[in-house]
């Protein structure tokens, strides 16, 4: 279902205008009065009046008409100003009609005051104007921009004419709003340009700074015209008007300030000086970039010779460890390896003296076998006398006997003789076979020299060896024998 949206003749009046039916553009003129209030002489000190109930009365005067707006132009001892806008101008002449010569009573006051009005006079230029400008400042009116073609626009919303692809107002759209009026050349709004901020404010074009708003919503706009005419009609078109546009079925009004140009803004020189201005910021721009990427690299260059620094220094730390690694690994290996050498010049020692040790074994024992077979040659030379002996005692049975036990005796000793040797001579064998089998052990075993050399320090104790344990066993059976022995002799004797 299609809305019904309130036409232009009922929200704006019925001198409101078509602008620009496609861009649902529209003027009204402006209704402008100036209402002045006379104030009596005040006869009491710190008497006051306020301009608010003063505006609030003079609505109630005129009540059912409506103001647009109601401001205080000036306000003295004498007399307070207003400046009222209405719908239309028929309804500014009733207004007129109803507050001029008006009186109200106000409290504190013994007169009432009257109320003057008249039509406001706005401040809009007129042919006269623009002429004696042109002329004063003498310039060439052959060249565009130098002669009254150019429209200057300010306070215009910067919505109304937004093509929708940015928030920047469009050229195109303006362009096609302010053909109505005639060609139009050349159209310049200075905040569609991004370097118009950065240029000297005499080429810029920028005019109104600070509307209260702010740049993002009003903007200023430049139309130059082909022709005289087109910029006379615009002039006068939009002489003390208002513009009014409806968006969404909504009605908006602004009050956009009209002017010719007086700055030369869209002629030749000035734009000749816009374009030096703007390759000049363009140069700076490019400067300051390069120097930006100048300081870029060289922050980059810093930073990477930082991180090369530190790797470096980490490398440089990483050698040093694996150098002290190194070190007190071959340290380590050289005391291993002095600890081995001393281990086998302990092991020679050791085997040194052991072979010594065996070696003056070996020659005690030849010496003692060899007194052994001197002395068993003695004893059977001993022997064989004995039996000699025995033969010539042969007639004497008693001393035969003696003489034959004795001999017995002897033998047996021999005998016991020759059996102890050869059990030292097997164990000497035993323990050389040991000795030769705890050696190869104890170089297969380098490693755990302490084990090997407390096992051969144990094997090597003379108190516990078998060597003394048999030695002390023939020694024993010795002794057992020749008490034996001499308990026989004491016997004989005895019988």
């Amino acid at each position: 279902m299609a809305r019904n949206f309130p036409t232009a003749l009922d929200y704006l009046g019925s001198e409101a205008e078509d602008f620009n039916k496609a861009q649902h553009l529209y003027l009204k003129p402006m209704a402008v009065i100036k209402i002045t209030v006379v104030l009596p002489r005040m006869t009491i000190p710190g008497q006051s009046i306020s301009n608010w109930d003063l505006m609030e009365r003079l609505k109630r005067a005129i009540d059912p008409i409506q103001m647009d707006s109601c401001k205080v132009r000036e306000s003295n001892i004498d007399s307070v100003i207003f400046e009222a806008e209405l719908l239309s101008l028929g309804i500014m002449q009733k207004t007129m009609k109803i507050l001029d010569g008006f009186s109200m009573k106000v409290s504190g006051f013994a007169e009432p005051l009257k109320v003057k009005t008249k039509e406001a006079k706005l401040d809009f230029p007129s042919r006269h104007d623009w002429d004696d400008w042109f002329m004063k400042h003498k310039m060439d009116e052959m060249k565009p921009g130098e002669r009254p073609d150019t429209v200057y626009l300010a306070r215009i919303p910067v919505k109304w004419f937004c093509d929708g692809y940015n928030d920047l107002p469009s050229e195109r759209r303006l362009r096609v709003a302010m053909e109505a009026f005639g060609s139009v050349r050349v159209v310049d709004i200075p905040i569609c340009d991004p370097l118009r901020s950065r240029m000297n404010s005499k080429i810029s074009g920028i005019q109104q700074k600070g509307f209260g708003l702010g740049q993002d919503v009003f903007f200023e706009a430049y139309v130059q015209f082909m022709e005289y005419k087109g910029f006379a009609t615009a002039m006068d078109s939009l002489r003390n008007r208002k513009w009014a546009k409806r968006i969404d079925g909504r009605f908006f009004q602004a009050n956009v300030k009209v002017d010719f140009d007086r700055s030369r803004h869209l002629s030749e020189v000035q734009i000749a000086k816009r374009a030096e201005e703007r390759r000049q910021i363009e140069t700076e721009r490019l400067r300051q970039e390069e120097e930006e990427l100048n300081i870029k690299r060289q922050e980059e260059l810093k930073v990477k010779q930082e991180l090369d620094d530190k790797d470096r220094r980490r490398e440089d730390r990483e050698r040093k460890r694996r150098e002290k690694r190194e070190l007190e690994r071959m340290a380590e290996e050289e005391k291993k390896r002095l600890e081995k050498e001393r281990l086998e010049a302990e092991q020679r020692s050791r085997a040194t003296r052991r072979l010594q040790g065996v070696r003056l074994l070996k020659f005690l024992f030849e010496k003692i076998e060899a007194r052994e077979e001197r002395r068993k040659r003695k004893e059977e030379e001993k022997l064989k006398d004995e039996l000699s002996k025995i033969k010539e005692l042969e007639e004497q049975p008693v001393e035969q006997e003696d003489a034959l036990r004795q001999a017995l005796l002897q033998q047996r000793e021999i005998r016991m003789r020759e059996r102890l040797k050869e059990k030292m001579k097997a164990s000497g064998a035993e323990k050389d076979k040991k000795r030769d089998k705890n050696k190869t052990s104890r170089r297969r075993r380098t490693n755990r020299h302490d084990t090997s050399s407390s096992s051969s320090e144990d094997s090597d104790s003379p108190s516990d060896s078998p060597h003394s344990r048999r030695q002390r066993k023939r020694q024993s059976e010795g002794d057992d024998f020749r008490r034996h022995h001499h308990r026989e002799k004491s016997r004989k004797r005895g019988s």
